[in-house]
């Protein structure tokens, strides 16, 4: 191909395109809002999210943010250094026994 057979060719692609765009605003790029069916929203920008849906959730799919969720452990015992018993003091076993004695009442009460 010559030159000018590429330049043609280019004018040709460049007015097919400018004739699909609604208008001037639409050249400068589009924003649309998806919303799912348990209401998560997310947003694809760019004028080929408008032209093919298959594009549009390739991109969405390219900047979606994968993140694992990390729970934490309350019945995890990796955080004890120990290996002994550990017993209570004098305090604790105080609190421990005011901690029982109103929890038992609270059992009694509502039964």
């Amino acid at each position: 191909m010559q030159l000018q057979d590429l330049l043609s060719t280019e004018t040709k692609k460049k007015k097919l395109q400018t004739q699909t765009i609604s208008s001037r605003h639409g050249r400068f790029g589009s924003l649309l809002s998806i919303r799912s069916s348990d209401s998560k929203s997310f947003v694809v920008s760019g004028q080929e999210a408008l032209i093919d849906a298959n594009s549009s959730m390739a991109k969405l799919d390219k900047s979606k943010k994968w993140k694992t969720i990390s729970y934490f452990k309350y019945d995890s015992d990796d955080y004890v250094k120990t290996t002994t018993p550990v017993y209570l003091n004098i305090s604790g076993q105080s609190i421990m026994s005011t901690f029982m004695n109103s929890s038992c009442r609270v059992v009694v009460s509502t039964i």
